[in-house]
């Protein structure tokens, strides 16, 4: 019953958007409820939506802030990752969209405002863009437009040896449909 109580007392203020009425609740009650696993539960909800409100809200600077404070009252939830997110979430908004680009600049602020393990995150999503970006442009069949994104990954990530390796891929690919549709000797042109 004790749970309940502060569950319901929470969950009123998260209706009304008081976020950090809301997580005062939920700490009280943990407080009083040490091995709550559903209060515990509500409590990094309760966070994460506050940071995605914040978020929507264009309010980045301060998303960032309430998930490193959720992070020091709940280490082991990952909202480290949750800060890459902040920014990945756009990025990958704009790749359904078929915006690259949108999402290659989706990542430059987050570098330059997330410590070091969000960052790390971040730059792992980021690194594998210009593969994605180029694995669909051979889904479509556009061949020379995935040479070109890998291309223009080279000169943003000259020692990715993924990079390297769709490259040769995409350039094998191009060079089986050319030969099918006009023969070896265009072919061996797209390899030249």
């Amino acid at each position: 019953l004790i749970e309940f109580t502060y569950d319901s007392w929470a969950r009123k203020h998260l209706d009304a958007k008081e976020w950090q009425s809301a997580i005062d609740v939920y700490t009280a009650g943990l407080a009083k409820l040490t091995r709550s696993s559903h209060l515990e539960n509500n409590a990094k909800i309760a966070w994460a939506n506050w940071a995605e409100a914040l978020q929507t809200d264009g309010r980045i600077d301060e998303a960032l802030k309430i998930l490193k404070q959720a992070d020091k009252a709940f280490p082991k939830a990952d909202f480290v990752k949750q800060q890459a997110w902040i920014f990945i979430g756009p990025g990958e908004e704009a790749i359904k969209l078929k915006k690259w680009d949108d999402a290659i600049a989706a990542v430059a602020p987050g570098l330059k405002k997330l410590d070091e393990a969000p960052r790390k995150e971040l730059e792992k999503w980021a690194n594998a863009i210009y593969l994605r970006w180029s694995a669909q442009e051979l889904r479509d069949s556009n061949y020379d437009a995935a040479v070109t994104v890998i291309e223009k990954g080279l000169l943003a990530q000259p020692n990715d040896s993924g990079l390297a390796q769709q490259l040769d891929y995409s350039g094998q690919e191009w060079a089986k449909n050319k030969s099918k549709k006009a023969g070896d000797a265009a072919a061996r042109k797209v390899l030249l």
